[in-house]
This record gives C-alpha cells, structure tokens and sequence, in this order.
C-alpha cells in the first residue's frame, strides 16, 4: 500500500499571471478554487 503525505492548502495572490510575493516560480502552485476581481 502506497502511502501519501496530508493534503497541505496554501492560499497565494496573483496578479497578470505573476505570484505576488512568492518564492515559488508560477505554475508550482495548483489552483482548486478561484475569486474573480469584483467588478
């Protein structure tokens, strides 16, 4: 039986395709759930 590690949330800014301060490249992160701007 293969074991995995916990699922581990992390909620991050992003702006015109860039994290905002980040230390991660784009893309290393997967989106799940998503808030449009308001407007």
């Amino acid at each position: 039986m293969k074991v995995l590690p916990p699922f581990t949330a992390h909620a991050w800014v992003e702006a015109e395709g860039q994290l905002i301060g980040e230390g991660s490249p784009a893309g290393h992160f997967h989106v799940l759930i998503s808030v449009p701007p308001k407007g």
